[in-house]
């Protein structure tokens, strides 16, 4: 019933898509972990995983086509100029398998290719209206609460002190899935519930905040890296106050924050209790922390000792022949694999992005423009990707390409003559 339920609420989203395009962003944020929970449900998705990713990216691709030849091709094919760095990033890595020094490098190609597609051209061009964002926020809010008690509820997890989910293969046994997908939704789930916009009702309140703990009950009991990352997101945007915002926001943030720990942690104690506090004990001789900055350190060492791969890195994929894994953070593995002209790239997307998102996000309370408090949680998501990223993720990282282009869409949507003068 769980996968069923999950798959009908993929269609309802896919076919609100056609008219409201950016409701594609709260599918996408959700796709990952729902997979899992359709996963869960019907080994035959198991063993078939990429049978979904072909119906929704192909789904969304059929919808891109539609607002295309329906009139809307001059707006769908423009991509902003802030995301285009990210875009050139992209295509360099696509030829820097080339001279790759991963013999098997081809195969990240081909396992990735729809992923890369989907999030470097299709999406940004389908949410180019960005009609429909302020309603992904809501979609995101209460489908990921449901799918995080869920999470919460179901018992198949091989750890006591993760949450982390297991499902039946079509051929026998089980297969553990990613709780990285699982704490992604979190993460989400908690911004959305704290910067989205929502009706202003008390009971909608109420829901919001139970909304907001479930996501960080996930977020915690799965990824450590999401869970310092959302905090940090709700910290520093939970400070720019939105066009109706009055009074002193930083002490509301602070008792809102209060709250939603307090009533995570009794939630925690009260109805999940495992020996999950034991990943947070001591973190410095944690193994999965020390493997890591082995990782970053092993291909920092081979870049620094080999001048031929400062300027175009030694190829996408290559991290994989010289520490036997990808090192989990997207700069360090965008330096090492693609030189510093990737790193560059990589860079100068993100923080253009941000900045140019920043500005807009802090005029809203100055010009009363609820329109401009769209910036306040796509920027969070933002941040949280990349925080997200410098822990567990690949330099080509779809949740932080998604949240580029949303944010990068909407700096376009408002780069108007009367608010030309905030970039300057």
């Amino acid at each position: 019933m769980i996968g069923v339920a999950t798959l009908i609420v993929f269609a309802i989203m896919q076919v609100r898509a056609i008219r409201r395009p950016g409701v594609a962003v709260a599918l996408l944020l959700l796709f990952f972990s729902g997979k899992q929970l359709i996963q869960v449900s019907f080994p035959f998705f198991m063993e078939h995983g990429p049978v979904l990713n072909i119906v929704v990216f192909g789904g969304l691709g059929l919808i891109w086509a539609y607002r295309a030849v329906r009139g809307r091709a001059e707006l769908m094919l423009g991509i902003p100029r802030e995301y285009g760095f990210h875009l050139i990033f992209f295509g360099l890595a696509m030829f820097s398998l080339l001279w790759s020094l991963d013999p098997d490098a081809w195969s990240h190609l081909f396992d990735g290719a729809p992923n890369i597609l989907v999030f470097s051209l299709v999406v940004p061009s389908l949410i180019a209206s960005t009609r429909g964002i302020s309603e992904a926020y809501r979609w995101v809010t209460w489908v990921g609460a449901a799918m995080c008690i869920v999470c919460l509820a179901l018992p198949e997890s091989i750890s006591d002190s993760r949450l982390f989910l297991v499902a039946e293969m079509e051929a026998g046994g089980q297969r553990g899935l990613n709780p990285l997908a699982i704490g992604e939704m979190g993460a989400f789930t908690t911004i959305a519930a704290a910067f989205g916009e929502h009706p202003r009702r008390r009971i909608i309140s109420m829901l919001r905040l139970m909304a907001g703990v479930a996501g960080l009950l996930v977020v915690g009991r799965s990824s450590r890296g999401d869970l310092f990352a959302a905090l940090v997101s709700l910290g520093i945007f939970g400070l720019i106050p939105s066009s109706a915002a009055k009074g002193n926001t930083g002490r509301r943030l602070a008792a809102g924050l209060v709250v939603v720990a307090a009533g995570a942690v009794v939630l925690y104690y009260g109805l999940f209790l495992t020996d999950y506090w034991v990943r947070y004990a001591d973190i410095s001789h944690d193994e999965g922390t020390l493997a890591r900055q082995e990782m970053i350190g092993g291909v920092l060492s081979y870049y620094l000792d080999h001048p031929s791969t400062w300027l175009f890195g030694s190829g996408w994929g290559s991290s994989y022949a010289i520490v036997g894994f990808y090192p989990h953070n997207g700069a360090v593995q965008a330096l090492v694999e693609l030189g510093l002209i990737g790193a560059t790239l990589w860079w100068s997307s993100v923080v253009s992005v941000f900045a140019r998102g920043i500005r807009l996000a802090r005029m809203a309370n100055r010009t009363g423009s609820r329109s401009l408090d769209v910036f306040r949680p796509a920027l969070a998501f933002m941040l949280c990707s990349l925080l997200g990223n410098m822990k567990a993720g690949d330099c080509v990282d779809v949740f932080l390409a998604l949240n580029l282009a949303t944010t990068s869409q909407l700096i376009r949507r408002f780069r108007s003559d009367s608010e030309k003068g905030v970039f300057r």
